[in-house]
């Protein structure tokens, strides 16, 4: 559970964006602080470093390089010098660390560095650390910090501590027992100062905590202020997408209807095409059949007037010689055989004639139909279909029924000029 609420606090952390201004207000006080200092060590070279300043040097030089840290030795410039005597081989893994012997300083640098620091290597401690430092692993600065966190025990383990280094010593138990008794002192006061240090240390981390906490409150309400802002626009985008939706589906169904209505007006378009092209084949024909009507029309004067001619002829001839020969008789009959010939003519004129005006007037109601069609379509082209086919059927039924009456008429007239050629013939014939 602590592992978990750990992800979860640091998670919540990341993404409140509170890991990321510490690491940025930590870069700044970093950046900041190596503009202010020197990198390039002249100063640090130049001037003359005390004694602890080089056992110091020391000391972290030997302890990187036995924890296999030699490569942070370029980072420090003054160590690196102190290091002649060390092997240049550094073990590559953990097993060959295990297999590669540690590298020991010299006793000359021990008892300095000892020296140095306030511990004496004749005395007991001193004797300790070095016994420590020559049969463990551990480096000389590890072995010191052991001792003194051994020294900041209780005074009867100070005691005991004592005893067991007097056996290593050959000095007399009065003369370490006043030693002893110094460093005790001088250790419960640097116990002291921790304490007082733990003490500011712990009243400092309450404050950040309640800051923290502070913070953490803000935070969250900012969050839920940002998780409402989000709901809202996330329920506008998806009104949004909705509309956009419904307008996509608006513009191709509008797409659709006038690709279908153009479609419609090309194919009425090829229809009244094909229908007018059809109606000038008609025309043309019509006056053809027209052309044609004239013709007959003539010949069938001409073949009247050469009738009526003859028939004056016939008649003249016929009451001249009525009173002369019987030979005339067969002259009469080849007369009346040809004038039969030429009734049969006649009639198959005729009856040419009245196909051909029949045919003619249909053609004429057809072209008068179809030019009140295109008249209509030129000044209103947006008339539905339905009403086009509603005219037209009544057209028909007008065209038709007014052919029908003009053909009576016309058999009528055909009917009543016969009769009259009939009389005209008898009466002839008779006078």
């Amino acid at each position: 559970m602590d592992s978990q609420y750990c992800d979860t606090v640091y998670t919540w952390f990341e993404r409140c964006g509170i890991i990321s201004n510490i690491r940025t207000h930590l870069r700044k006080n970093l950046v900041s602080a190596l503009k202010q200092k020197d990198l390039s060590l002249k100063d640090y070279s130049s001037k003359p470093k005390a004694a602890k300043q080089y056992v110091y040097d020391i000391l972290i030089a030997e302890y990187l390089f036995n924890v296999n840290y030699a490569y942070t030795l370029s980072v420090f410039a003054s160590e690196a010098p102190l290091l002649i005597q060390f092997d240049n081989d550094i073990p590559d893994s953990f097993n060959d660390k295990k297999q590669h012997s540690k590298q020991k300083l010299q006793k000359d640098y021990i008892c300095h560095t000892l020296e140095t620091l306030g511990i004496k290597p004749n005395d007991p401690e001193g004797q300790y650390i070095m016994a420590e430092y020559i049969n463990g692993d551990a480096p000389l600065l590890l072995c010191i910090l052991k001792y003194i966190s051994l020294c900041s025990l209780d005074l009867s383990k100070t005691h005991s501590f004592q005893k067991t280094i007097s056996i290593c010593t050959k000095q007399t138990q009065t003369d370490t027992f006043s030693e002893g008794s110094i460093d005790v002192q001088r250790l419960l006061a640097i116990k002291k100062k921790i304490l007082r240090q733990k003490q500011i240390f712990d009243a400092q981390l309450k404050e950040k905590e309640k800051e923290l906490k502070q913070r953490a409150t803000v935070i969250e309400e900012q969050l839920v202020s940002l998780n409402e802002k989000l709901e809202k626009v996330q329920d506008l985008m998806h009104i949004v997408t909705l509309k956009e939706q419904q307008l996509n589906e608006k513009k191709q169904k509008d797409e659709q209807h006038l690709f279908q209505k153009e479609i419609e007006l090309s194919f009425k378009q090829n229809a009244f095409l094909l229908e007018s092209e059809r109606f000038q084949r008609r025309e043309d024909i019509y006056k053809n059949y027209e052309c044609d009507l004239k013709k007959l029309q003539q010949e069938l004067a001409i073949a009247k007037k050469s009738m009526s001619s003859n028939y004056e002829l016939r008649d003249i001839g016929m009451q001249t010689n009525l009173n002369h020969d019987l030979g005339n008789i067969s002259r009469d009959v080849l007369c009346n055989g040809e004038k039969e010939e030429l009734c049969k003519l006649l009639r198959d004129q005729q009856l040419k004639i009245d196909e051909l005006t029949q045919y003619a007037i249909q053609l004429s109601h057809r072209l008068e139909e179809m030019q009140r069609l295109r008249a209509t379509l030129i000044d209103n082209p947006s008339v539905p279909n339905k009403t086009t086919n509603t005219n037209t059927i009544v057209s028909e039924s007008s065209s038709t029924e007014d052919i029908l009456q003009d053909a009576k008429l016309r058999l009528k007239r055909l009917e009543e000029e016969s009769l009259r050629a009939d009389r005209f013939y008898y009466n002839c014939i008779a006078t």
